[in-house]
């Protein structure tokens, strides 16, 4: 593991819409209207201890595998550690899932494409993927039990 002091020149943009966004999640799509009392309460849930120490080790898990194939480099401050180890990219993880840490950002590929785990929030956002890292993605989340869907109304 090694901290990069080089930056990122598109990590902010990725983020800023127009972009092309998708989600890895528990759920196959965007709650409905209407529905928001019964999300809220799988929040709830999911956020309970045992219950986000699976998602952490699922989310954990997802970015190990997805280490094989792309370079992974996590946010830390104003620099960047190259190849976080495990223990430390879940250290970060969980205390993002139970909103402790603002955010998670993870580099996919030297810049092609960026991984984001708002604090509390229980998915990944992947921007600026390109149709093979998407691809790829989709078939990681899925051998973690999640969906990875298009955001919609982005892009």
């Amino acid at each position: 593991m090694r901290m990069e002091r080089r930056e990122f020149p598109r990590a902010g943009r990725m983020i800023d819409p127009p972009y092309d966004c998708y989600v890895l999640d528990l759920l196959p799509e965007s709650v409905p209207e209407g529905r928001e009392v019964q999300y809220a309460m799988l929040k709830r849930h999911f956020r309970q201890p045992k219950e986000r120490k699976r998602l952490t080790r699922r989310l954990v898990r997802l970015v190990l595998k997805l280490s094989c194939y792309e370079h992974i480099s996590m946010q830390k401050g104003l620099g960047w550690i190259s190849s976080p180890p495990p223990d430390r990219l879940t250290d970060r993880l969980r205390a993002c899932l139970a909103g402790k840490d603002e955010a998670v950002n993870l580099m996919i590929g030297r810049g092609k494409a960026q991984l984001v785990l708002d604090s509390g929030d229980l998915f990944l956002s992947l921007y600026t993927a390109d149709a093979g890292c998407a691809e790829l993605v989709s078939r990681l989340a899925w051998s973690e039990g999640l969906f990875f869907r298009r955001e919609e109304g982005k892009a």
